[in-house]
């Protein structure tokens, strides 16, 4: 049985007096309205209805609870285990902050000390404390009534969202979410999450659920948690009367999946609740979203692709080897981890600036990679002149210490399952160095808690988990989140001491559909790599007046093998360059790039400029613009050309020699180095990508 802080109060007056309790008792116990008690009184009698107790007010006398002598026992017990609860100095005053922000009016002292089981003078030292860490001039003390809390709508959330997600393990939260369904089966509700009803919680998870979510767009378990929690509280307010006074406005350069996807969320709310969203309330969850690291490809002919973010990525990658003397350059996916966490974390911190999300399960990644910890720290400070919290450089930090870690990728026997709270950081960290440390022994399979339900946990020969699991139904073994030398240790004696017969066989995992697919695209992609360099060029061209005249004349040469209405893909050649910088920082070259309905192939070609231009760069430095490259695909945009193409962007600013090559680089040179360029990238595609 699930109670809120004000059900629990009430449920443990009515469990040990002897007499009806008056309303007005409540009242003045609670500082509450006469209204918001009958509230709390109704949702109680629910909850209790379960267990066949009933909360009886008896005329002129007041409130008693009716049921048998052995359930209401039980109860006491439950109550006396709950009250037993020790909260540390920083818990305590977590939730105390929570308790006054959710509370419609001002909450006493005497409250406070009954619900956190401590002195009269423990709260008010609290509430000093409090003062320090919001501000004098957030608390409200009010003479005989209590403490309220100055913040607005917006801050309301934000500071009790947080507290709740920074006071919930990664365990007890994701249980507890995913057993919502059979609310009432258990006590056991983290306190924290008392905070918020039950009704939202679930209407909230359902809505994900139900929501595209699964359909291409992945996140990890740390990133879903805060959003559910929010949203969840928010319904809570909104459903108390509280809205939010300012205009919400939807940022700019938001896909527009992402607003589909917010809105689909508060559509299934909406329906479900009955209660009417405001438009407000839709575009705050669609900013909320906007923050979140979603895996999805990415590739300079995506409508919303961030050229500066991208320039910046490249360079920080680039930084951080030169700090540490490892060059993470060669490692293709960590560019693509890290540019769709960068942009979640800068928009996290446009967002909000001022609260950050705690997670302690990432000190053992940072104690381990403390040197690579602090070049990373200082790289992503000199390069996005910005400083971050140090659970947002943690998270970052794991991708390095991921690419540090990385071995082959093959798969092992006896099959190995490890479970973790996020396979985006820790995750990656154990499987590599399970492939490193124990190749060709072992078939691991990593995944999330919230995605045990999904598995057949008894065919694995060896379960591993980085954290405790509640009623797990086979044995297990607890590791640290880095695989530390001990769960080493653990695994060497598992294979000392693993019976043959027990091994499960191998499994292929490369059919003869999927292989027929994977050769039908890498044959797509040498005949297009082909046909690149066959028309690649390097050409002299007269200047015009200005650049867009000057592209106007590069694109209508063109005409008509390549493109066939030479003005309208001119048009939004332009329209891009005028929106994006494009200009390669420290060079005298711009990348024009465009996906366009009137472009009849794909195209690569360089254009040495006769008189250069003035534009501004990646890094808004300007630069003197000398040689124009040129990129342009048709539309629909064919998945295969998307990979070529990409595999040329991603080279001019991969690294230095590259950079330079494609900026002073005569025709056979450049030739050469895209030749190459697809050789490796080919047989890359080919080994597969974890």
């Amino acid at each position: 049985m699930y109670l809120s802080q004000r059900e629990a109060i009430i449920l443990d007056q009515l469990l040990y007096s002897h007499t009806e309790i008056p309303l007005s008792s409540f009242q003045s116990l609670l500082q509450v309205s006469r209204r918001t008690v009958y509230r709390e009184i109704t949702n109680l009698e629910a909850s209790l209805k379960t267990l066949n107790v009933e909360i009886v007010n008896e005329r002129n006398k007041g409130y008693k609870l009716v049921g048998h002598a052995e359930t209401l026992n039980m109860l006491r017990e439950e109550n006396t285990a709950r009250n037993q609860y020790v909260f540390s100095k920083d818990e305590r005053q977590d939730g105390i902050i929570t308790t006054l922000l959710v509370n419609e009016g001002p909450v006493t002292a005497e409250v406070l000390s009954q619900q956190f089981a401590v002195s009269l003078n423990t709260i008010y030292q609290d509430i000093d404390a409090i003062e320090e860490r919001l501000g004098a001039n957030q608390v409200n003390r009010l003479p005989a009534q209590g403490f309220t809390l100055d913040v607005d709508e917006i801050n309301n959330r934000n500071i009790v969202a947080t507290t709740i997600y920074n006071n919930l393990s990664p365990a007890d939260s994701a249980t507890y979410l995913s057993d919502l369904s059979e609310i009432g089966a258990s006590i056991d509700k983290p306190f924290f999450l008392t905070f918020i009803s039950d009704t939202s919680l679930k209407a909230v998870v359902e809505s994900f659920r139900q929501s595209d979510l699964d359909a291409g767009k992945k996140m990890n378990d740390n990133q879903i948690r805060p959003v559910l929690i929010q949203l969840a509280y928010a319904l809570d307010r909104m459903q108390a009367g509280f809205s939010i006074s300012d205009i919400v406005s939807i940022e700019t350069n938001v896909p527009s999946d992402i607003i589909h996807l917010a809105y689909q969320i508060t559509g299934h709310l909406a329906d479900q609740l009955k209660i009417n969203i405001p438009i407000n309330e839709r575009n705050l969850l669609v900013n909320q979203l906007e923050g979140i690291n979603f895996k999805n490809k990415e590739s300079i002919f995506n409508v919303n692709f961030d050229t500066q973010l991208s320039y910046k990525v490249q360079r920080f990658i680039r930084l951080v080897s030169e700090k540490t003397s490892n060059d993470f350059r060669q490692d293709k996916r960590l560019y693509k981890g890290l540019i769709s966490h960068i942009r979640a974390t800068l928009k996290r911190i446009e967002n909000d600036p001022i609260t950050s999300f705690k997670d302690t399960s990432l000190e053992p990644v940072v104690d381990q990679y403390k040197d690579l910890y602090v070049k990373v720290e200082e790289s992503f400070k000199a390069v996005f002149s910005t400083d971050i919290s140090h659970e947002e450089a943690a998270y970052i930090l794991m991708h390095f210490a991921a690419s540090y870690e990385a071995g082959p990728s093959l798969n092992y026997q006896p099959r190995l399952l490890v479970i973790v709270s996020n396979y985006g950081g820790a995750g990656k960290i154990i499987k590599e160095r399970l492939e490193k440390q124990f190749q060709a022994i072992f078939q691991v399979d990593i995944t999330q808690l919230s995605e045990i339900d999904q598995l057949d946990v008894g065919s694995y020969s060896m379960i591993l988990s980085t954290g405790p699991l509640k009623n797990f139904p086979v044995e297990y073994q607890l590791i640290s989140p880095v695989l530390a030398d001990k769960d080493i240790d653990l695994l060497k004696d598992f294979i000392e001491t693993y019976k043959l017969g027990h091994k499960n066989p191998l499994t292929n995992h490369f059919g003869d559909d999927n292989y027929k697919l994977t050769f039908e695209e890498m044959r797509d992609s040498i005949l297009i790599a082909d046909d690149l360099l066959k028309q690649f060029e390097v050409k002299d061209i007269n200047s015009k007046e200005h650049v867009e005249a000057t592209v106007e004349a590069v694109i209508q040469s063109l005409k008509p093998l390549a493109v066939s209405d030479d003005a309208l893909v001119s048009q939004a050649i332009i329209k891009r360059y005028k929106t994006t910088p494009i200009g390669i920082p420290m060079t005298n070259m711009s990348l024009f790039h465009s996906v366009h309905e009137d472009v009849k192939t794909p195209v690569f070609k360089v254009y040495n400029l006769s008189s250069p231009f003035y534009v501004e760069g990646m890094d808004r430095q300007m630069i003197l613009l000398k040689r124009i490259l040129l990129l342009l695909a048709p539309a629909p945009l064919d998945a295969n050309v998307k990979t070529v193409l990409g595999w040329i962007s991603q080279s001019i600013i991969e690294n230095n020699i590259n950079t330079d090559l494609y900026n002073t680089g005569n025709e056979e040179t450049l030739r050469n180095l895209l030749s190459r360029l697809f050789v490796e990238a080919i047989q890359e595609s080919g080994k597969g990508d974890d």
